[in-house]
């Protein structure tokens, strides 16, 4: 019997960056070597992200328009995405400090 090809998926930890020096980490829920680091640009015209494995970065930005769409895919995939692998780590929730205001 042929064994099932390898996933390619990597877990990664969350670093939302709120301002300078006042951040949220939202660890993954099984270790890896991956960390994505979320925030505005110092222009405060786009979304940054840094992603970092392997010692390696790599960093791109998301205008307005583009943050809105991302927000409206990932509702819209959300439903369908399988329970998470591991468990979860006790920690700080943005979507549960959001979920009050309707977000």
């Amino acid at each position: 019997m042929p064994n099932k090809k390898a996933s390619k998926e990597r877990p990664a930890d969350l670093l939302f960056w709120f301002r300078d020096g006042c951040c949220c980490r939202i660890p993954a829920r099984t270790a890896g070597d991956t960390e994505i680091s979320i925030g505005r640009t110092d222009s405060k015209r786009a979304l940054g992200f840094v992603v970092t494995w392997d010692g390696k970065s790599v960093d791109f930005v998301l205008n307005k328009e583009q943050v809105a769409e991302l927000a409206a895919y990932l509702r819209a995939m959300s439903p369908s995405l399988l329970k998470p692998l591991g468990r979860k780590k006790h920690q700080l929730s943005i979507a549960a400090m959001v979920a009050d205001r309707g977000a």
